[in-house]
């Protein structure tokens, strides 16, 4: 009989999202693929429209994510923490308009 139908408690043996605290570092072990990273986790506004502490806050912090309703849904990773990790690798797909991103991080 399965775990499922034995009346076991089930223990998952990765992190589910919500149900316990899972640290940044934790995430980035598991990803494999770096190519998609900047699409996901690239500032959402230009450098015109940022403050320097919007800017602070994204490097430092992370991003807030908003849904259309404008009620945050979650929040990126600190870009800090991702070029630690992934150093250059995790922006190699990025466009030509975040170049002074590429100079703050470097």
């Amino acid at each position: 009989m399965s775990q499922l139908f034995s009346g076991e408690d089930l223990l998952p043996t990765e992190p589910i999202f919500g149900q316990d605290s899972v640290q940044w570092m934790e995430v980035f072990a598991k990803i494999k693929q770096t190519e998609p990273l900047w699409d996901v986790w690239c500032p959402s506004k230009s450098l015109d429209e940022m403050s320097v502490k919007y800017i602070w806050d994204c490097y430092n912090l992370g991003e807030a994510v908003y849904d259309s309703d404008g009620h945050q849904t979650g929040l990126k990773p600190p870009l800090r923490l991702v070029e630690q990790h992934f150093q250059s690798r995790w922006r190699q797909n990025a466009s030509v308009g975040f170049s002074w991103l590429y100079q703050f991080l470097s």
